[in-house]
């Protein structure tokens, strides 16, 4: 099958799993160990990976986030949740700023 889809011979060591881990692949006993040890390792570095991400694109969005410039008896959009129709506005007009709950400290990490 190799050489139909690849029209060459494989590389002496195609599969470096029966090659390295001979005698291992046999003893079921020893193999689900070694899978386990394997994938708590992956599980680990996924979960390093993640939080990293995290880390990384938090600290990007804080860096630009600035707050919205809201102050009593501006006039503001509010947005609708989920709107039934696709064509239905997603905003409603007329709105008025009555009351400012929270600080107005631009966002910090």
């Amino acid at each position: 099958p190799y050489m139909l889809m690849f029209a060459r011979e494989p590389p002496r060591e195609f599969v470096p799993v029966t090659t390295a881990y001979g005698p291992l692949m046999f003893d079921t006993v020893v193999y689900g160990e070694f899978v386990e040890r394997v994938r708590a390792y992956l599980d680990d570095e996924v979960d390093k990976a993640v939080t990293r991400a995290a880390q990384r694109y938090r600290a990007l969005y804080d860096r630009s986030a600035q707050p919205a410039p809201f102050y009593i008896g501006a006039r503001v959009f509010l947005r609708v949740p989920s709107p039934e129709n696709k064509l239905a506005p997603r905003w409603e007009a007329d709105w008025v700023v009555t009351d400012i709950v929270g600080s107005q400290d631009p966002v910090k990490c």
